[in-house]
């Protein structure tokens, strides 16, 4: 299943959102699946390079056009990296150096002068904005702002930057007038030897319920992620007890996407848990080592 027709098949939901994309379709993938989550409608993507005339002239239709723009890649040291002079460009605007992003620059690669490469990251429009993130369970604030001009957010390009950074800034796209429940499935098969059970499930659910799926290749645990959203819990309830019902035995997994997340609590709760098998048992008996050698030389 096609992520993009996917997401942008989405017409329930009513903030328009679209996303400039310089290089990175997996990292477009991943935001696009972030923001459908979070109940807004992704209305358009565009794919482009690194002409400074082609950034200017998209990045300038689509303020016109839509609610919120979203652009990843294109701000890094290099020639090529020209996404902020890009829009400066589409709002009449130039580029100067930002107080905050120069002290950040200066900070993280040392002492500098403006025009070095360094310093590029530093070089925004001038009436543009930094908004810095946080995280919504930890609370901790980004290293770094994101950069905005007008309804203009200018992401990293590089993945899991990407991720972390709308992580910690996605209420600055979210319908406050919606509540929305999302639930993830991830399966151990791939998506053709489940796209007949995905038809079926998605033609019975479809007026209340999104059904997406999205491959991972890289991924040694699952092959697909299934994404549910709907505007009611028991809706999404509804979905998600039809799928797991018609998805193969077994093909589930048990995936934590944050392992390192409360990873204390979670090791303690296998350690706390009524099951018997090996693995547990083995969990136990390491935890009691690591507990003993701490009372003895902690």
């Amino acid at each position: 299943m096609n992520r993009f027709s996917r997401i942008s098949a989405c017409k329930r939901l009513k903030i328009t959102v679209n996303h400039i994309v310089g290089r990175r379709m997996s990292t477009n993938n991943e935001c696009s699946a972030g923001i459908i989550v979070i109940g807004v409608k992704v209305k358009k993507i565009s794919v482009i390079g690194d002409d400074l005339d082609t950034i200017a002239r998209e990045v300038s239709l689509f303020s016109k056009s839509f609610t919120h723009v979203i652009t990843t890649g294109g701000i890094g040291p290099t020639h090529d990296d020209k996404t902020f002079e890009g829009i400066a460009k589409a709002f009449d605007d130039v580029l100067e150096p930002n107080p905050v992003l120069v002290e950040l620059c200066k900070e993280y690669f040392g002492p500098a002068s403006l025009d070095s490469p360094k310093m590029k990251l530093a070089m925004v429009p001038k009436s543009a904005t930094t908004v810095y993130g946080y995280h919504p369970e930890t609370g901790q604030k980004n290293k770094f702002p994101l950069v905005t001009i007008k309804n203009v957010y200018i992401f990293p390009g590089v993945p899991q930057l990407l991720e972390r950074s709308f992580v910690t800034l996605e209420h600055l796209f979210k319908n406050p007038s919606k509540d929305f429940y999302t639930r993830e499935i991830y399966v151990d098969k791939d998506e053709v030897s489940i796209a007949d059970i995905l038809n079926t499930v998605d033609s019975k659910h479809n007026n209340t319920v999104i059904l997406g799926s999205y491959p991972d290749f890289n991924n040694s645990y699952y092959k697909v992620k299934l994404v549910l959203e709907s505007e009611t819990k028991k809706d999404l309830d509804d979905a998600c007890q039809t799928l797991t019902e018609s998805l193969p035995k077994d093909c589930i997994v048990d995936y934590d996407k944050s392992p390192i997340h409360h990873a204390v609590d979670k090791v303690y709760g296998i350690v706390n848990s009524c099951e018997r098998c090996e693995y547990t048992k083995n969990v136990r008996e390491a935890v009691k080592i690591l507990e003993e050698c701490l009372d003895k030389y902690g």
